[in-house]
């Protein structure tokens, strides 16, 4: 397998920069200094290795890609690992016939991973921002998503810092915007998140074309953004939607009394163990229930902001 930013077969070929290429100082920085590689000598190139009672593959770095040696078969723990490094190269995991490698089961494998942490104790925090809540991911930086809302949506966000744990309690508490910057996404979640949005109270069919409108209206400025809610509680309520390049891929909106969708369902999603809006969140961003178990999360810090 392969990781880069795309693939082809001339880029397979290639020995140029192209826009699939990744910055290989970056690649060797990154890998050199996680204490879970190790570097070696491997004929004229540098390789990484990863080899513990579980998994035992190695990287190989060159031509602005890693090409993935492993074991008699690929596991989940070998596709958990892998998608780590893909992350944060803000990569992808290839097949060598071209093909992306399917984000379903490196999802599901993520899931399984999880859960096995949990029950080692690995479990950092007892809440995330995706349980029984609404939230927005942006492909964009903190400072990104403040400036446009208040540069451009006159909609001033202020606020603190706070341990994670006690984020997300006041965020329940209905006391302010939860705000987290996590890789290359911006997350805000809880209920007075609707704020942003400004729908008045007219039902849910026309409360759901207001949103719609204006997450299309942010999609102007944001290349990708997402929008999920998710309730199963008193009632259930179930909805997502993703916006790319101006224009929406895919939505769906589903109460005991209303529903609609937009677009054709990816297979992403048809193909996750259920269509609740954490899986699709798993499949287009993160489910926010795996930042749980993430150890460089553990001391994390979130922000509570309020509008003025």
């Amino acid at each position: 397998m392969i990781i880069a930013k795309g693939i082809s077969k001339e880029f397979i070929n290639s020995t140029e920069p192209n826009e699939y290429w990744l910055d290989e100082v970056e690649i060797r920085a990154y890998l050199s200094t996680s204490p879970d590689y190790i570097s070696r000598k491997v004929g004229p190139r540098i390789a990484y290795f990863h080899i513990n009672s579980e998994t035992e593959i190695y990287l190989d770095v060159f031509f602005g890609r890693i090409k993935i040696y492993y074991g008699p078969k690929i596991t989940d723990v070998i596709l958990n690992e892998l998608q780590k490094v893909a992350d944060r190269l803000g990569a992808k995991i290839f097949k060598f016939n071209y093909e992306e490698y399917p984000i379903e089961k490196i999802r599901a494998a993520q899931e399984k991973m999880a859960k096995l942490d949990a029950i080692r104790g690995q479990e950092f925090h007892k809440e995330s921002f995706g349980v029984n809540n609404m939230w927005i991911s942006f492909e964009a930086s903190r400072e990104e998503v403040l400036r446009y809302f208040d540069k451009e949506q006159n909609i001033v966000l202020e606020g603190a810092k706070y341990p994670w744990e006690k984020a997300i309690s006041m965020m329940y508490n209905g006391e302010g915007i939860f705000v987290y910057g996590y890789k290359k996404w911006t997350f805000l979640a809880g209920i007075k998140t609707e704020v942003l949005f400004g729908c008045p109270p007219s039902g849910e069919a026309k409360s759901e074309q207001c949103h719609v409108s204006k997450l299309l209206e942010w999609g102007k400025r944001f290349n990708e953004l997402q929008f999920y809610q998710h309730y199963d509680r008193s009632t259930f309520f179930n909805a997502f939607y993703r916006i790319h390049a101006k224009e929406i891929v895919y939505g769906e909106y589903e109460t005991e009394s209303y529903q609609t969708t937009y677009g054709t369902k990816p297979d992403g999603i048809i193909k996750m163990p259920g269509n609740e809006a954490c899986h699709a969140a798993g499949v287009w961003s993160i489910d926010p229930d795996t930042l749980r178990f993430e150890p460089e999360l553990k001391n994390a810090k979130a922000w509570i902001m309020n509008i003025p």
